[in-house]
């Protein structure tokens, strides 16, 4: 077959499951939370770090996740209690997955800086999504993330220490 020329495209009812995908007069009436928006970038800026090596991702991604963090303070009218393991849902505490990603990026900022104090940062994030682990109850991807993410984090550190303990932390994760 021939490919396509510039400036062609195929119809959208040839694509496949397209007529599953929702429609674009629908995509008027659905509301994104910035949140949601900021963890996309974030992920985003990880993914360009980790493909090209540009550092600035790394402080774009950093901040991207301060200003969810400062946006759920706000939302939640912080601080206050960890919620208790038996309220644990991912509506229980938004918080638990944004130390996460804070935990994500400061791992990868230690690593490529070779800075104690990044991964102590990481670590420290870390041990605020592990407290927090209630909230990942029903969710396996994210607990395994979170979990994940705890081991780079200790291993980072270990690593850039020379803690025996660290690293013993990090297998344990």
């Amino acid at each position: 077959g021939q490919g396509l020329g510039l400036g062609q495209s195929l119809p959208a009812d040839t694509i496949p499951g397209s007529q599953k995908s929702i429609q674009a007069s629908e995509l008027s009436n659905l509301y994104v939370p910035q949140t949601t928006l900021l963890g996309l970038l974030v992920d985003a800026e990880l993914t360009l770090n980790r493909q090209w090596g540009e550092p600035s991702t790394l402080q774009y991604a950093l901040e991207r996740s301060s200003e969810t963090l400062a946006l759920h303070r706000r939302a939640l009218h912080l601080p206050r209690p960890v919620p208790a393991p038996l309220d644990a849902s991912p509506e229980a505490d938004p918080l638990a997955y944004n130390c996460n990603t804070l935990a994500q990026v400061l791992t990868d900022y230690a690593r490529f800086q070779g800075s104690t104090e990044r991964a102590r940062e990481a670590v420290a994030w870390s041990d605020s999504a592990f407290g927090r682990r209630a909230t990942f109850r029903n969710n396996w991807p994210a607990l395994g993330s979170m979990l994940y993410e705890r081991g780079r984090a200790w291993r980072t550190l270990g690593a850039l220490t020379a803690s025996s303990a660290a690293l013993d932390s990090a297998e344990r994760y």
